[in-house]
């Protein structure tokens, strides 16, 4: 449970509950690539998830992984605690040194481990579709005090680009939605929403490694395969650029809403 998943059905639909919880903590065996190449959190993203605050915030990172949307949060200025289920993400998380200070928990969104009405708001990068809605929100609702913010955030391939629909083919993907679809969470307000545009320079090398991270990719069969084909439209790509790195575009897809 953690930042960027773009392979990741947001239905449910297709998937067994087997598999998902195999794509669910297949991150932990490549934490530290993990890191390495999936891309960061805007701070004008971050701040617009919060509300746009005026003052320090207290702030669950639910899911923080290994602490990308974690950093953004402790740049802007706030307390931070990260919660995730994965023990060899949070080890990345505390190696980090914009992140080595930020206590932790490992443990899930089904059962947080902070007391009641303890933080001002929850933030989760690209980490909601992971978890049991009716056991998380509860408690969301609970450790956070009156008025206090969800926020929600996903990366997304910009597929106005025409290598990037290419890659989905090339890596296998099925499942094109954002998680923020139909977003409505038991104890907040309706959510609102709004798009940030990201992007993310990168070698060749890197573009593998991110695909290697998809959590369909990391459990597939056909995974060398898929990383092969993924090489190469990489070179294709980078060949055009005179340091031979490519950028690839995201569209984020930023969702907020107070408690009830």
């Amino acid at each position: 449970m953690t930042d960027l998943d773009p392979s990741t059905p947001t239905s449910g639909i297709g998937i067994t509950e087997e598999v998902k919880q195999a794509r669910r903590l297949a991150f932990g065996g490549y934490a530290a690539d993990y890191h390495r190449v999936r891309p960061g959190w805007p701070a004008d993203a971050v701040a617009w998830l919060l509300g746009e605050p005026t003052s320090t915030l207290d702030v669950l990172d639910l899911g923080c992984g290994t602490g990308k949307g974690t950093a953004a949060l402790v740049r802007l200025g706030h307390r931070v605690v990260g919660v995730d289920p994965s023990a060899q993400m949070l080890e990345v998380l505390a190696h980090q040194p914009e992140t080595a200070e930020v206590p932790t928990h490992f443990a899930g969104a089904e059962a947080i481990p902070l007391g009641d009405a303890t933080v001002d708001a929850i933030t989760c990068f690209q980490a909601w579709h992971w978890v049991d809605p009716d056991a998380a929100a509860p408690e969301c609702v609970r450790v956070l005090r009156p008025g206090g913010i969800l926020g929600m955030a996903w990366h997304r391939p910009d597929r106005s680009v025409s290598w990037v629909v290419e890659l989905d083919e090339r890596a296998e993907r099925t499942d094109m939605g954002s998680g923020s679809e139909a977003l409505v969470v038991a104890g907040f307000e309706p959510f609102e929403e709004r798009e940030f545009a990201y992007q993310q320079t990168m070698s060749v090398d890197d573009l593998v490694a991110t695909v290697a991270s998809w959590s369909h990719v990391a459990i597939s069969p056909r995974r060398e395969r898929i990383l092969a084909a993924v090489r190469a439209l990489g070179v294709e790509v980078a060949a055009v650029s005179p340091d031979d790195t490519l950028v690839f575009p995201y569209l984020t897809d930023a969702a907020r809403a107070r408690r009830l």
